[in-house]
């Protein structure tokens, strides 16, 4: 079953790294989904994820709307 549990937002991302807090500890078991929006103009954008529960994010997609321009979509997960 798949439910939706919380979410939460963030700015910055200094250093290409995104440092977020969840709202609420997560339970044992939970897949930890973060999708990012920047208009980052090198080709990497972020370059890692974490969270003030000490998860560490796995990058799945990274795009740019086109080719050469921004903005950039990011999705990361971590399971817990």
């Amino acid at each position: 079953m798949i439910l939706f549990v919380q979410s939460t937002n963030a700015t910055g991302g200094a250093d290409r790294k995104l440092i977020f807090n969840l709202v609420a500890p997560p339970t044992e078991g939970n897949l930890l989904v973060v999708a990012i929006a920047t208009n980052a103009t090198d080709a990497d954008g972020i370059s890692s994820v974490t969270d003030n529960a000490g998860n560490t994010y796995t990058r799945v997609l990274y795009e740019r709307w086109t080719p050469t321009a921004s903005p950039v979509v990011g999705l990361w997960y971590a399971k817990n």
